[in-house]
């Protein structure tokens, strides 16, 4: 068990930031503070506390959508922007996150930051094609949230370097968007599979498609291959049930959490059609 003997709440994230490297890796970052018990690495003795950092907003600018890491999913669920960006994808899965409590603590960046596999925002954010603002060691940098799992920045965030930001590309504000969730009950936090869909249609054809797969996985991916064979077209039932087929094979290896990982592949290709059709 940790020993807990510092306690710190900055008041922005790059006094965060500087908190942590001066704690020198034996310090971890508190918001909702959901998930911190289940996941604090052992060797911590300090806890940064970020309720003071003003990091909880919404923000619509022209050059993107900003928010701020510490938004509860309650807070995206008020914002007349999020219900109705890219057909109120985010707000329909801030809405569908376990519970009403659960939602009032639970912030966008924890959702990131702790990547547990239920979690709803990560496929969301690869659909949307968003960035993050990081904070670490004194510089502010902005990476695609794709970097933050496929290169383990991750693992970085909340012991040496501060998410304060998601940055949505203004330009996928009109584009149709679905957010879908397999789980054994509405409210179950464990979901089976959870797969998002964002994309521009312009005449009845698919100009631009972005598709993601979560909780089924160890970590979100994007698919690629999906998206390729949509692209140019208009979307028709036999080719979103080829894309459904495409996508679950480049998806790779299904976890078995929740539900058996053969399941969970048989399932899969429906569940991205379903979305594709959704999103047409």
């Amino acid at each position: 068990m940790n020993k807990i003997n510092t306690y710190i709440r900055p008041e922005s994230a790059k006094a965060a930031a500087a908190a942590l490297a001066d704690c020198k890796g034996k310090a971890v970052l508190l918001a909702g503070g959901i998930q911190i018990v289940k996941t604090m690495p052992p060797g911590v003795t300090a806890v940064v506390d970020l309720r003071d950092a003003r990091l909880s907003y919404i923000k619509k600018e022209a050059a993107c959508l900003k928010i701020g890491a510490g938004t509860t999913f309650s807070e995206m669920v008020a914002s007349p922007v999020i219900k109705k960006w890219a057909g109120g994808m985010m707000h329909k899965a801030a809405l569908r996150v376990s519970s009403n409590m659960i939602r009032n603590m639970a912030t966008v960046g924890g959702s990131i930051v702790r990547p547990y596999p239920f979690n709803h925002f990560p496929a969301v954010l690869y659909a949307l094609d968003a960035k993050a603002v990081i904070v670490l060691k004194g510089k502010t940098s902005k990476v695609a949230i794709a970097e933050i799992f496929e290169k383990e920045l991750g693992s970085e965030l909340g012991r040496t370097a501060v998410l304060s930001e998601i940055q949505i590309p203004a330009g996928t504000e009109k584009w149709n968007g679905v957010f879908d969730r397999v789980a054994k009950t509405e409210s179950s936090w464990e979901n089976i599979m959870i797969c998002a869909a964002a994309a521009e249609i312009k005449g009845g054809v698919c100009k631009n498609i972005r598709l993601a797969l979560g909780s089924a996985l160890p970590k979100p991916v994007r698919l690629l291959k999906a998206e390729k064979s949509l692209s140019g077209k208009k979307i028709t039932d036999i080719l979103a049930s080829q894309a459904g087929d495409i996508g679950a094979g480049e998806a790779g290896s299904f976890n078995s959490v929740s539900a058996p990982s053969e399941y969970k592949r048989q399932i899969a290709p429906a569940v991205i059609k379903r979305c594709v059709l959704a999103v047409s």
